[in-house]
């Protein structure tokens, strides 16, 4: 446990944004062109994060999202996500919907949807990619770990058909990510040409990578510098009682995910 000062590090989001915003979503091939194909028709919260996060790869900068369900161009794709039925790393196809499939990222249990996949596979590539300056890599897998049980994994569970909760629901959430990515598809009475539905599709990836970038902000701006406050509250502890069981933390901060964690750090529970 480390009681080095931690700094704040930041996003440039609307730099990253604009690598999005100068992205080709088509439905025919380009050549010389990188491409990163997914299925066409409606779309759904999982494959338009799943794309723009590929899109933040310094390997896949300039390239075109290609939207169709036609084997022939999906083979000539250098990445597939959500469609193809074919999940293998090795070939940089990332589908979700073969009766098989039941991945997951470990310690968690929701089984992945092609956003899921794409972070399992890339994301701490992603988050040191985009926080300037990058953490380092012990850091980093805290970020990765966060990220995706408050960011990524309830985008698989939607996706994926799995409820919140065993018990019938209350009331019904209509604001979610998922909801506001499938509010983007054009109504049963508008238009749906191929050229419309990419259009769309492009909000949904700016929509997507929007949230996450924002999020992952939040984290290196501001929760992840309260962990220095908890640790040092920690380390002063007998300072407030011989017990040492109880801290008093100097200031307000985001404090209860790193007590959590530095608990089991230290094998010992503190009142607050």
């Amino acid at each position: 446990m480390s009681s080095s000062a931690i700094i704040a590090h930041s996003i440039d989001i609307q730099r990253h944004l604009s690598r999005l915003s100068s992205t080709s979503v088509i439905s025919e091939l380009v050549a010389s062109k990188l491409l990163i194909g997914t299925h066409d028709g409606s779309f759904h919260c999982d494959e338009a994060l799943a794309t723009s996060l590929l899109l933040l790869l310094p390997k896949f900068e300039g390239a075109c999202i290609l939207r169709s369900r036609n084997p022939g161009l999906l083979e000539s794709c250098d990445t597939v996500v959500d469609v193809g039925a074919v999940y293998d790393p090795t070939k940089n196809r990332y589908d979700h919907h073969q009766r098989d499939f039941n991945v997951i990222l470990e310690p968690f249990q929701t089984k992945l949807s092609s956003a899921g996949l794409v972070f399992k596979h890339f994301g701490m590539q992603i988050l040191s990619e985009v926080i300037s300056p990058p953490y380092d890599d012990d850091t980093l897998r805290v970020f990765y770990r966060k990220v995706y049980q408050d960011f990524v994994e309830h985008i698989d569970a939607i996706d994926n058909g799995i409820a919140v909760s065993l018990e019938p629901p209350r009331y019904r959430i209509t604001t979610t990510l998922s909801d506001r990515v499938s509010y983007l598809n054009p109504s049963w009475n508008e238009p749906q040409t191929p050229k419309i539905m990419n259009e769309r599709f492009k909000a949904a990836m700016s929509l997507t990578c929007t949230e996450f970038l924002s999020y992952v902000d939040y984290l290196s701006v501001s929760w992840w510098p309260a962990r220095s406050i908890v640790i040092n509250s920690i380390k002063g502890r007998y300072s407030v009682h011989p017990s040492g069981s109880v801290i008093i933390l100097d200031q307000y901060c985001p404090w209860k995910d790193h007590l959590l964690e530095l608990e089991a750090e230290v094998r010992f529970k503190f009142s607050i």
